[in-house]
């Protein structure tokens, strides 16, 4: 974890999304396991994107750019599309 006061959101890449906040949810879990600090994008904007109960808009969680292939690698565990 790096130290407080250093969040830098153009360091960060998406390595999932999904419609579906409980997939991100236990992805971003699946990563704070591992150790790598992650970020959830778009969480409330994709709320009021969907028609009837379905989402349109993709929740993003992100990660720093020098963690992400770490991070796409602890993920395959979940075997969610990536």
């Amino acid at each position: 974890m790096r130290s407080p006061g250093t969040f830098d959101p153009t360091k960060l890449v998406a390595v999932f999304e999904n419609v579906d906040g409980t997939l991100v949810s236990m992805a971003r879990d699946q990563l704070a396991g591992g150790g790598i600090e992650s970020f959830i994008f778009d969480e409330y904007t994709s709320s009021i994107g969907g028609i009837g109960r379905r989402s349109i808009i993709p929740i993003r969680l992100m990660v720093y750019a020098q963690d992400a292939a770490r991070a796409r690698e602890c993920l395959k565990d979940l075997d969610f599309p990536i």
